[in-house]
């Protein structure tokens, strides 16, 4: 759950920024992210290192061993009652910061596609979904001008999410950890 440094201003709490989807307690999910996790020693057999070295600076390296050990048939819970607070550094309530995070994020899964699943027709696809993405960010940015703050910044994030799951398939790299956040 967020904790904001400053109180977060009205848009960024309508916008939902930095609010985490939850599920039920015990429930399989398809992904999962380092903030908490708890995970069995079997899940790093025959790995020299568990995150790739490649997502560094960028970010992403969870999301890529989740990825992997997904592809090989482990399976990940949730467990709602492990609470994990997030400490949201002013410097991260900007809206050039939350659009940045998309475009790597979508850099992220088709930097992470390309290097678990690289047959053509799956990049295409993926090509195509980014296209689309930004495709519909546009259309959310025009709904943003009549909507507020917070509904053009969700449009640009989609515009930029799509931008980087195409730049991500051309193993473009934006160093998102290059910047350092809060204390």
């Amino acid at each position: 759950l967020p904790v904001f440094d400053d109180p977060a201003p009205p848009w960024v709490l309508a916008g939902g920024f930095f609010d985490r989807p939850r599920f039920p307690h015990n429930s399989a999910i398809p992904y999962a992210t380092t903030s908490s996790v708890l995970m069995m020693r079997s899940c790093f057999e025959g790995r020299a290192v568990p995150f790739d070295p490649e997502f560094g600076l960028s970010g992403g390296s969870d999301t890529h061993l989740f990825a992997e050990l997904r592809d090989a048939g482990h399976t990940m819970a949730w467990s709602d009652r492990a609470i994990v607070y997030e400490a949201i550094p002013a410097s991260r309530v900007d809206a050039s910061w939350l659009i940045r995070r998309e475009y790597r994020r979508g850099q992220t899964v088709s930097r992470s596609l390309r290097r678990r699943d690289p047959r053509r027709a799956r990049l295409v696809r993926r090509a195509v979904r980014g296209a689309l993405e930004s495709l519909a960010g546009c259309v959310g940015v025009v709904v943003g001008l009549v909507g507020g703050k917070h509904r053009r910044t969700l449009g640009m994030q989609r515009v930029a999410l799509g931008a980087g799951m195409i730049t991500g398939l051309l193993d473009r790299r934006y160093d998102e950890y290059r910047t350092i956040h809060g204390r």
